[in-house]
């Protein structure tokens, strides 16, 4: 099954109408109406089964993009830049779904992803693209840690890889430790530093009596619902 960054969706369908036809599409042979109902369970999209597509969030239209995919019970879902257009709240869904059909439902899945940050929390192994060949596969912890590699081809590690990268670099890290991926492992990595403030110019001029900033001659206002000028001030 196979999802493109943009879902080919119908937007005057409702779900259901939609489901149908993809299945018709694909000729899938399977029982329509459980096939459909099994899968929409799948991807958690049963309570806008019979809404139109273009009444949908971001993150539901995505979901219906893979329910159209499953349609035939494909054992290999290709998925390019699943959340490249959805919030954070909406991505974190979206991989939780993808995770719930890969562990749950036996799917193998393969995304087209740039958010490392995700690949780090979800993925189990990282093929890296490079003048059209495969550079390399490898586990996903020790892909993300190869940071120079990744950021020469325009792809960036995840925060927490590169800030232990930069500071391992200038001898902050004990000696052999393997850089962080995720958040939790950034946790125990940096447990044991401590920090020790600087102060900046900004800073040291501020203790020293002098402003940063000075206002003169200024007034803010603004116009009442009848028309009046209401003074901030002045």
């Amino acid at each position: 099954g196979y999802l493109p960054e943009q879902p080919p969706l119908y937007l005057d369908m409702t779900v259901r109408e939609y489901l149908d036809f993809i299945y018709d599409l694909k000729k899938c042979t399977l029982d329509r109406r459980h096939h459909i109902a099994e899968i929409c369970k799948m991807v958690k999209i049963e309570e806008v089964y019979g809404r139109l597509i273009k009444n949908l969030s971001k993150g539901y239209r995505q979901r219906v993009g893979f329910a159209q995919a499953l349609i035939g019970n494909p054992p290999v879902l290709i998925l390019d830049e699943p959340i490249a257009q959805l919030d954070p709240g909406h991505a974190d869904k979206i991989y939780g779904v993808l995770k719930e059909l890969n562990e749950k439902h036996g799917k193998t899945i393969i995304v087209i992803e740039h958010h490392t940050e995700y690949i780090a929390d979800y993925c189990k192994h990282v093929m890296l693209m490079r003048d059209g060949g495969i550079a390399w596969k490898l586990p996903t912890a020790e892909a993300l840690r190869r940071v120079d590699e990744l950021q020469a081809c325009n792809i960036f590690p995840p925060q927490v890889t590169i800030a232990a990268h930069r500071m391992n670099q200038e001898g902050k890290l004990p000696e052999g430790q393997l850089l962080p991926t995720t958040v939790e492992e950034g946790k125990n990595a940096f447990r044991n530093l401590q920090y020790h403030p600087r102060a900046s110019a900004e800073q040291k001029a501020a203790e020293a009596g002098e402003p940063n900033v000075q206002f003169r001659d200024v007034s803010i206002a603004y116009r009442s619902v009848k028309g009046d000028d209401r003074l901030v001030f002045d």
